[in-house]
């Protein structure tokens, strides 16, 4: 009963909005809310906990579609273009999705057809609407962020898999050369009777403690830095996100489990390497050169790291200069030193001529401001997602079968193309002169010449608006340079700006753009002062330009930030791997190094011989890794812009920081191998 029309406005208040706004007090149902002047009557409070179907986002206030539509007038919800609307139903009892989404597209038809006659949709609107029918399984809500972010994160859910392969190979790398150095101690325990299995049990039990540490820390982290993450996402967010990411019984149960798997992983096979060894041989053997035991082990576990750590840093690479390139794309528009005012006047009562009246009076205010060059007014701006496109027939064009041609539209005022600085380059700018009295006119962007006008003089020609409710011939007066529309990795469509103050019906919500010369947060506090002094109840939001522009980079950040920081991760670790190999090598050959010296080597040729194989070793990661990560890397070319995925300069960079990390990690023990005094290393065991 509360929705249909005419119903008394009631609405149902969140648990943390009755918590944060009424103290969770009682007598709350009842109570009046004030919500765009009308009064809103309290039925009932939600659950603790619950945010509603869209995984996300938490509604303080929700309304009943008919009460919706009372309070909100000029959104009217109840029309067809109102295409956010998303049904919930509960399914009957063993009633399949399959099943259901049969039902429904049987009788999807007359559904259409009851919606289209009365509304009068056109027709190619009423096809579209015929076929965008969809259905999903609801028990886990909706959100943008599963479409915008499911990739992205099952991409660094395999970088984390290869990161973890890495510091396997390390610790495997450690406890080899740890199980060396206590192969005297292995053997004494064996001689007197401890059996393999035992010695198996003990040296795996060490490798997965080290494991379980090493989670346990990483739990730590991740309930630390669960809100940073939250951050990151929220970037691109339009309302505060409502998600929890802190650490719950099942991820805390696929920690362990990997915890384990890793410890067992990385111990395995060098307990089983240390108790192969012969007891008798293993305790007289402390001169021999381990080398010969299982120095093609440690290499190949160096190598396999260094390969990993190639495809990580090759990703990180990638992505990174995919922001870049995204960050200094042309965009056919200057969006620093700009700000955005965001208001809609309808709240406040004004509608019509009166719009626009008040609309030129708040323009010629912030206009006048300190620090204001340039001021004007628009429906939207590029990259704010409120485009629309319209079907539309140039003059001298036939009309196509099956619906006109397409253009993107927007409602600017006079200076908005010179606020934004994009270039005129045909024609003239919009005046005030354009007015609701004056006959209708439009600009169009060079992508709609090249497109639809092939090669014609633009000036003059009349375009008509085909499925506009105040269809009119639009004389083309101007040509501007193409800007981007809804993403900035898609070309400039065709694209018409018609003027702001002679839509009168179309008039609305409204963007003023200020170019600001000097602080952009002191003329926002100006220009919120100025805009309230005639419109001290409606809200008005304020952001840079620029803002609005990284909000849509929120992905290409998210994966760039990550995939770098486990790239110097697994570089750290492979330096790290790679220092203790060689470390540990010095150390074992200190005796030959001796001899060589005594012989007449001289501490360069010393030196030389260490990093060679350090070097030999890197080279080796790198001419592995390089075919494996061009023949993975077509996996991300559809989030890269660009730039190829078997992109050259990146492939050498990443080469490069390869070996000047790996000759800095074997340039400490090189060095103390290069200065051992010949008569101490003689007699070095």
């Amino acid at each position: 009963a509360d929705d249909i029309p005419g119903a008394t406005p009631v609405a149902v208040i969140s648990y943390r909005y009755w918590e944060r706004k009424f103290g969770r007090d009682p007598g709350v149902l009842g109570k009046t809310l004030l919500i765009e002047g009308t009064p809103i009557a309290i039925a009932g409070v939600s659950a603790k906990g619950f945010t509603g179907a869209n995984v996300g986002q938490a509604a303080d206030i929700t309304l009943p579609l008919a009460a919706a539509s009372m309070v909100f007038p000029e959104r009217n919800m109840l029309t067809v273009n109102s295409q956010w609307l998303r049904v919930l139903a509960r399914s009957l009892p063993g009633v399949s999705t399959a099943q259901a989404k049969a039902q429904l597209l049987a009788i999807w038809p007359s559904i259409t057809q009851d919606i289209a006659g009365p509304i009068r949709i056109p027709e190619r609107r009423a096809v579209l609407l015929k076929s965008s029918l969809d259905l999903e399984r609801g028990g886990t809500g909706w959100t943008y962020l599963r479409q915008t972010f499911a990739e992205p994160l099952l991409l660094l859910m395999a970088a984390v898999a290869l990161l973890l392969l890495v510091a396997c190979a390390n610790v495997a790398n450690l406890l080899l050369s740890r199980g060396t150095a206590r192969a005297r101690e292995i053997a004494l325990r064996s001689a007197i009777g401890a059996g393999r299995a035992r010695l198996l049990r003990q040296l795996l039990t060490e490798g997965v403690m080290l494991s379980l540490l090493g989670a346990a820390f990483g739990v730590f982290l991740a309930y630390a830095g669960d809100r940073v993450l939250l951050n990151v996402f929220a970037t691109g967010a339009t309302g505060p996100l409502v998600l929890d990411l802190h650490p719950d019984a099942r991820i805390l149960g696929f920690t362990i489990t990997v915890a384990l798997l890793t410890g067992v992983l990385s111990g395995l096979l060098p307990a089983l390497r240390t108790t192969a060894l012969q007891p008798g041989s293993a305790l007289k053997g402390g001169m021999q050169n381990p080398s010969s035991r299982h120095g093609w082990l440690t290499s190949s576990l160096v190598i396999a790291q260094v390969s990993l750590s190639l495809l990580l840093l090759m990703a990180a690479g990638l992505f990174v200069r995919t922001l870049e390139n995204l960050r200094s794309l042309d965009t056919g528009f200057q969006s620093g030193g700009v700000l955005l005012v965001n208001l809609d006047a309808r709240h406040a009562g004004y509608q019509g001529a009166r719009l626009l009246n008040l609309y030129r009076d708040l323009l010629e205010r912030v206009s006048g401001l300190p620090g204001v060059t340039s001021a004007s007014l628009s429906a939207n701006t590029p990259l704010s997602g409120g485009i629309w496109s319209e079907s539309i027939l140039p003059e001298g064009q036939a009309p196509r079968s099956g619906g006109g041609l397409s253009a993107h539209f927007n409602t600017v005022a006079p200076g908005y193309f010179a606020t934004l600085r994009t270039p005129l380059s045909l024609g003239r700018d919009f005046t005030l002169r354009d007015d609701a009295g004056a006959p209708p006119v439009a600009i169009v962007n060079e992508a709609f010449v090249r497109q639809y006008l092939q090669g014609r003089n633009p000036l003059g020609v009349h375009i008509s608006v085909q499925d506009s409710p105040d269809s009119q011939n639009m004389e083309v007066i101007g040509v501007v340079g193409d800007t981007v529309s809804f993403d900035l990795r898609e070309p400039a469509p065709p694209f018409v700006y018609a003027s702001y103050f002679q839509k009168v019906k179309a008039a609305g919500f409204a963007t003023i753009e200020l170019r600001v010369r000097g602080s952009l947060l002191a003329t926002a506090s100006s220009a919120r002062q100025s805009i309230h002094q005639r419109l001290s109840d409606t809200a008005v939001t304020i952001l840079p330009f620029g803002e609005q522009v990284e909000r849509t980079l929120v992905r290409e950040k998210l994966v760039a930030t990550l995939a770098s920081l486990f790239g110097a991760i697994s570089l750290a670790l492979a330096a790290v791997g790679l220092y203790g190999l060689v470390a540990y090598t010095v150390a074992r050959r200190t005796h030959e190094i001796g001899v060589r010296m005594a012989l007449g080597a001289n501490r360069v040729q010393v030196l030389w011989m260490v990093l060679r194989g350090a070097l030999t070793l890197v080279a080796a990661g790198v001419l592995l890794g390089l075919p494996i990560s061009f023949a993975l890397s077509t996996l991300v070319s559809k989030m890269l812009f660009g730039l190829k995925p078997t992109n050259a300069v990146n492939a050498i960079l990443v080469s490069s920081l390869l070996f000047a990390v790996a000759t800095v990690a074997a340039c400490v023990p090189a060095r103390r191998a290069s200065s051992v005094e010949p008569t101490e290393a003689l007699r070095y065991e």
